[in-house]
């Protein structure tokens, strides 16, 4: 099919494809009958509903890696796997985990800025990096220095000033039941804060914005996106090339499109230099051979004996890649 076709036809193809969200779910229709405050007070539900959740995560991993198989919206699908080792975030609520899951795929061609500002906002990342525990009286760094150093601007281009000062911006977050984001308007922060050498009563939004407006922060971006679909040695020339292309609006998909249209993207140097994670190389066998597991529980088995379970990075730093999956 693809050989008659030039190199932009099969780009824009592949771009075309990916165009819609399509959301991954399972059925959590159990999950809105659910009382937490109940809950509270009663172990044994409070047992059953932790332990159905864990089945919940194991059927929506598996519903993961078959839409992975997919050939239709595959960028879309490849860049989901990206961000999630990006914006990485763990989260035992089986239906929280979906939503963020999907919020990541939403934005996954989108808007750098619209996708950092969505997940800040996600019930599982105010989980996962305390933001709930942030609030005026005493603030909650976790959050506004892994937003800075594994998010946006890397380690070293912040400083320890700048991450209270982003701090108080994030207090008082928190989120609904349903998972809805909401600001406690008591918890929070209204003061002015001086961030980046500007001082204003900044809001979560406007501190990304400011991180935004830093170059280092598209660099940063550049770098993770050169390394995980170009080569794990980045050429410094073709960073700068990206990196100015990307900090004019934060395009994803202008940014993709540009890799796949650059001629040194097809160079011998970037062919074969990169080692799949244990998730790409389940998904490839799949679509190879083809193969079908009769027990779909073997897949959960395969990855954790290749060290990479869907929704269970083992850490906020996420997974290494590279000669780490070499073991």
């Amino acid at each position: 099919e693809l050989a008659d076709k030039s190199r932009e036809e099969v780009v824009n193809d592949l771009i075309y494809q990916s165009r819609r969200s399509e959301a991954l779910e399972i059925d959590h229709s159990d999950y809105e009958d659910i009382d937490p405050m109940a809950l509270m007070g009663d172990k044994a539900a409070l047992k059953k509903a932790i332990q159905d959740s864990g089945k919940k995560l194991k059927e929506l991993n598996i519903a993961w890696i078959n839409r992975l198989l997919k050939p239709k919206g595959l960028l879309r699908e490849k860049m989901t796997l990206f961000w999630a080792n990006h914006f990485v975030c763990r989260d035992n609520n089986s239906y929280l985990s979906q939503h963020y899951n999907n919020t990541l795929r939403t934005h996954a061609l989108g808007s750098f800025r619209s996708l950092t500002k969505a997940v800040s906002k996600e019930a599982s990342m105010i989980k996962y990096l305390n933001l709930k525990q942030n609030i005026r009286q005493h603030p909650n760094e976790n959050f506004a220095r892994e937003l800075m150093e594994l998010f946006t601007l890397g380690n070293h281009n912040y400083t320890e000033q700048d991450i209270k000062e982003a701090a108080r911006a994030f207090t008082g977050w928190s989120f609904k039941v349903n998972g809805d984001f909401f600001l406690r308007k008591n918890k929070h922060d209204y003061g002015d804060k001086t961030f980046f050498g500007k001082t204003g009563d900044f809001n979560g939004d406007d501190i990304i914005d400011i991180i935004l407006d830093q170059k280092q922060c598209a660099r940063f971006v550049c770098s993770k996106i050169y390394k995980y679909f170009v080569n794990p040695e980045i050429d410094n020339q073709r960073l700068e090339e990206l990196t100015t292309i990307f900090y004019k609006d934060y395009d994803i998909k202008n940014l993709m499109q540009h890799i796949f249209d650059s001629d040194w993207f097809y160079e011998d140097t970037n062919i074969g230099v990169k080692i799949k994670s244990p998730i790409e190389l389940l998904v490839g066998i799949q679509r190879t051979v083809p193969v079908e597991f009769e027990k779909r529980k073997q897949l959960i088995y395969l990855q954790k004996m290749m060290g990479q379970i869907l929704f269970y990075p083992p850490n906020v730093a996420g997974w290494k890649g590279d000669k780490n999956w070499i073991d």
